[in-house]
């Protein structure tokens, strides 16, 4: 048998351990590395729009929606939906995430499940369709 003493130790090295993970995990996590710019794009009546999304604050406000994407989640929950959106995250050396959004834009997937969005997706897209160019919307020339 352990004395009390020997197991009040180890509780304390097993709390002490606990801690510290959860703290250098936390910092891993706020130093995580962030997107250097997004695309989004859609089609609408047959015409395909692509928005650019560029500068910090557009970007978190963007990743706000898809809270844990870069992990890549799976969930066993999921529709039988077409995406409307794609929404892509451009990050360093060249690697990107791909994330799907539901015709209702109140679901989104990376293909392993469905998960809610956070806030109102929508109305971030129509802000942006709705800023003067240089700031961030981008449309294909009309065809004539």
């Amino acid at each position: 048998m352990t004395s009390p003493k020997f197991r009040m130790a180890l509780s304390i090295v097993l709390a002490l351990g606990a801690a510290i993970f959860s703290s250098a995990s936390s910092r891993a996590e706020d130093t995580a590395e962030k997107p250097l710019s997004a695309l989004i794009v859609y089609d609408h009546d047959g015409k395909t729009t692509a928005i650019r999304v560029e500068g910090t604050r557009q970007l978190a406000i963007l990743e706000s929606y898809f809270p844990s994407y870069r992990t890549r989640p799976e969930s066993d929950e999921a529709g039988a939906w077409e995406a409307k959106y794609e929404v892509f995250f451009n990050m360093k050396h060249g690697q990107s995430y791909r994330v799907l959004v539901a015709p209702n834009s109140r679901f989104w997937s990376m293909g392993r499940g469905d998960f809610e969005i956070r806030g109102y997706f929508s109305d971030f897209v129509a802000a942006l369709l709705n800023m003067p160019k240089s700031r961030g919307a981008t449309t294909p020339p009309a065809k004539e």
